[in-house]
């Protein structure tokens, strides 16, 4: 006599199953997170370097603005070095050091600006 677990069992349809299709599917499912996960790390990098590139605009916007002062203020301690230079031969006396420094001061602004000018023109 069968108990009633056999009896269920019996009437049930004796199929097999195909496994295969399953682990395909988990196979994908596996990709498909593999995939994501490099996704979202590709984001958060995009939002960085984004970040980065909007800091540089504002600094290249700002060195814009700057580079005619810089020659301004170059050409104006220039123009203070030639007229203390000048004095100084008529009065006969030495120029100072800090005065020549001036002088390499507005020499040094100029070569930097310049300098400054080539690369963001270079982008």
């Amino acid at each position: 006599m069968k108990s009633r677990l056999e009896k269920v069992y019996s009437k049930l349809p004796n199929q097999k199953v195909n496994l295969k299709a399953q682990k395909v599917e988990l196979g994908l499912m596996d990709d498909l997170r593999e995939r994501k996960a490099s996704v979202d790390e590709a984001i958060e990098f995009a939002k960085t370097d984004k970040q980065a590139i909007s800091e540089a605009i504002s600094k290249i916007r700002m060195a814009l603005t700057e580079i005619p002062d810089n020659y301004r203020n170059a050409d104006a301690l220039e123009e203070d070095f030639l007229s203390f230079s000048d004095k100084a031969d008529e009065l006969g006396i030495e120029i100072p050091q800090e005065v020549r420094d001036a002088d390499a001061a507005a020499d040094e602004l100029r070569r930097v600006t310049e300098e400054l000018e080539k690369l963001i023109n270079g982008l």
